[in-house]
């Protein structure tokens, strides 16, 4: 059984403070843009289309966050935009494997509780909660719908959940039909997040596999490079290492992709 603390999530924000977040978020992120997001026409569609390209890029969060919050304020597709935003906002906390700073995490939980306050039937912001307090560190049961079958955010949720239980079978299967419904341009970063899972779990042959099952989908995609090149490095080729670390350099620069040039440079 998987236990985290509770939290009701029912309990809505004051509407003062509610509004007051939500302008200072689009203050902040209405950067993102170069021209306003109501002429541009910014909808729900865009959003998602956004965060689903998110390859570690963090504009593509920015831009998926922004856009989510106007629908929000403006009263247009706010179960799907509370969806997108807050798993945009969980993304936003990613710091490699499978860890995710608690801080950003706790600051913007609020969201989640707000969605499901709104829409408490959502299978989405449900199984973003869950995702939120799994990484938080609380003691809860993770719960999901009856048939959570065909939606892909509660099936990922559910494949981290056997992951964090250390069940790397029954994690791989669940992920994967994470992977089969979830839209295709998120589909790529799954399969990699399989691979991430299987490494962390000690199933460093199996998740190589998905690295380049990975690459293949999205050739541009900088992650999986930089995945493959701390396989060949723990397995000692560090020449290989560092082909693959050059790789996810090339495509995008990042911390975790120099720090294994710098070690297979030495």
């Amino acid at each position: 059984m998987l236990l985290l603390f509770p939290v009701d999530a029912n309990s809505a924000v004051g509407e003062k403070a509610r509004n007051m977040d939500i302008y200072n978020l689009i203050s902040k992120f209405m950067s993102c843009f170069s021209e306003d997001i109501e002429t541009m026409g910014g909808s729900i569609e865009q959003a998602e289309a956004s965060l689903y390209r998110y390859r570690g890029q963090t504009h593509y969060l920015d831009t998926a966050i922004a856009i989510s919050l106007y629908l929000i304020e403006n009263g247009r597709d706010q179960e799907r935009a509370y969806a997108c935003l807050t798993d945009a906002m969980f993304h936003k906390a990613y710091c490699g494997g499978m860890d995710y700073k608690k801080i950003p995490l706790i600051k913007s939980y609020h969201f989640v509780c707000e969605g499901l306050s709104r829409f408490p039937d959502s299978p989405d912001l449900a199984a973003i909660k869950s995702m939120f307090l799994l990484n938080i560190g609380s003691s809860m049961e993770v719960t999901s719908s009856q048939d959570p079958s065909s939606n892909w955010r509660e099936l990922f949720a559910l494949g981290v959940c056997y992951a964090l239980e250390l069940e790397h079978e029954k994690a791989e299967s669940i992920l994967l039909r994470a992977f089969f419904y979830a839209p295709e341009l998120k589909k790529p970063f799954i399969i990699n997040h399989i691979g991430v899972v299987l490494d962390c779990l000690g199933q460093g042959e199996r998740s190589a596999q998905y690295y380049k099952h990975a690459i293949a989908l999205d050739p541009d995609f900088a992650w999986p490079f930089y995945n493959l090149g701390l396989h060949a490095e723990d397995v000692g080729d560090v020449s290989l290492a560092k082909e693959y670390s050059q790789e996810a350099l090339s495509r995008m620069d990042f911390e975790y992709a120099n720090d294994l040039y710098d070690r297979t440079n030495e």
